[in-house]
């Protein structure tokens, strides 16, 4: 399965290579790209003291975003239709959940200066659709089906494993449809990173691709 994310540098889809990878070969490094860099050599050297201070630095928690930014930077940038979820959970706040659904900046803004702890619903089905792999036997039936997963164009960490972005299918949402996996599709949604569940916060591993950002209306 090819994973392909966004370079940092030049904007321009970026086939996946190697972990940690943020930007083209023919494009200067991200400072994270050199700090992982930096780790490595410093494994190889022997040199105790540096592996420890560069472990804290790549360990260190991303600094916090506000829920209303990410939200909006979804709907503004990617094109993503967004929603209110129940603060810590998964449930919608409004009425009609997913069917609420927008991409306007003043709905948005009202949403999460009203609910500004309010995670943060994707709509699948319409830029993307999701395969979600739960825990370990998640990742083992992913492991199994590898060779016929599409394209993946982004991936977050959940609490218990992976959302895995792909292009939309057309296809409706299937639960189970083997141990550990679900599949989010037409008429469904996920928690988008920043979003937090028992105190674990959703993180990009892989940053969406422009491949599956929504389109502008004419």
């Amino acid at each position: 399965m090819l994973t392909y994310s966004q370079c940092q540098t030049c904007g321009e889809s970026l086939l996946i290579s190697f972990v940690g990878q943020e930007s083209c070969i023919t494009c200067p490094s991200t400072p994270a790209e050199k700090l992982c860099r930096e780790f490595v050599d410093a494994i190889q050297r022997e040199d105790h003291g540096e592996v420890v201070r560069l472990e804290k630095l790549l360990n260190a928690p991303p600094k916090p975003v506000a829920m209303g930014s990410a939200a909006l930077w979804y709907a503004s940038t990617a094109h993503w239709p967004v929603f209110p979820i129940v603060p810590g959970e998964k449930r919608p706040l409004t009425k009609r959940g997913l069917h609420d659904a927008s991409l306007e900046p003043d709905q948005i803004r009202e949403w999460w200066t009203r609910w500004p702890t309010a995670n943060i619903g994707g709509v699948t089905g319409i830029a993307y659709d999701c395969v979600d792999v739960d825990g370990p036997e998640g990742f083992k039936s992913l492991q199994d089906i590898e060779e016929h997963v599409p394209e993946s164009f982004g991936r977050s960490n959940t609490r218990r494993g992976q959302h895995i972005f792909i292009k939309p299918t057309g296809d409706g949402n299937r639960a189970g449809f083997r141990p550990g996996l679900d599949f989010r599709g037409k008429s469904g949604y996920v928690l988008l990173p920043m979003s937090q569940v028992e105190g674990f916060t959703y993180t990009w591993a892989v940053k969406p691709s422009p491949e599956i950002y929504g389109k502008t209306a004419p």
